[in-house]
């Protein structure tokens, strides 16, 4: 199987698709009506987005993807819990708090907001993690 900087592209792909399912569920299914209301998005917002951001939400998925793979193999966490527990470390040390700048220097910005962004992150990072791990 081809390679992406040492990291199997199979493995790459597939993380990179139970990552973008988990933002469809966080934001498509159960949160939906909450995170439009928080940030402010009407339902005729979302029809009228069309497709645009697509290239870009998969770019930055699949970033996320091979830096967390990368991660992985510079700690050499070779087995699942090591790779979930390296995950984990570095959501709540690297992800999260980047994504705290808003509520925290932006009036008025819902903190429900990074609860939910950080419910996909946590979800889309552990589940890459578990994937990459396994597919080698």
């Amino acid at each position: 199987m081809p390679r992406i900087i040492g990291l199997n592209l199979l493995g790459v792909v597939l993380a990179t698709f139970a990552f973008f399912f988990a933002g469809f569920v966080i934001y498509g299914v159960l949160f939906t009506d909450l995170w439009m209301a928080i940030e402010g998005v009407s339902e005729a917002d979302a029809a009228g987005q069309g497709m645009g951001w697509l290239a870009p939400a998969l770019l930055i998925t699949v970033l996320q993807v091979i830096g967390l793979g990368l991660i992985l193999q510079w700690r050499k966490a070779a087995s699942l819990g090591a790779a979930v527990t390296t995950a984990v470390v570095a959501w709540a040390l690297i992800a999260l708090p980047l994504m705290a700048y808003d509520p925290i220097y932006i009036p008025g910005h819902s903190p429900m907001a990074l609860v939910i962004d950080g419910l996909h992150l946590f979800i889309g990072w552990v589940a890459s993690a578990i994937i990459l791990t396994l597919i080698k």
